[in-house]
């Protein structure tokens, strides 16, 4: 956990590296800074979550995975 809101926090940026996602999930993936404190990027990041349906292309990626990985 990350809070924000905290000294010493890490950066959005240096949170997106860490993750280090491969490219056919990256567009698929959003971080965005939030409080719970101010309510800074909770409106946001729950729009986000509403329109974008994160798994309509779940079996797509599940095949395309198989054919990267040989499962």
């Amino acid at each position: 956990m990350n809070k924000q809101d905290s000294n010493g926090c890490i950066k959005p940026e240096e949170i997106i590296n860490y993750f280090a996602l491969p490219n056919e999930l990256q567009y698929r993936c959003k971080f965005i800074s939030s409080s719970t404190l101010s309510g800074q990027g909770l409106n946001e990041g729950l729009e986000w979550l509403l329109n974008y349906n994160v798994f309509s292309e779940k079996e797509e990626i599940i095949e395309r995975r198989k054919r990267l990985y040989d499962y």
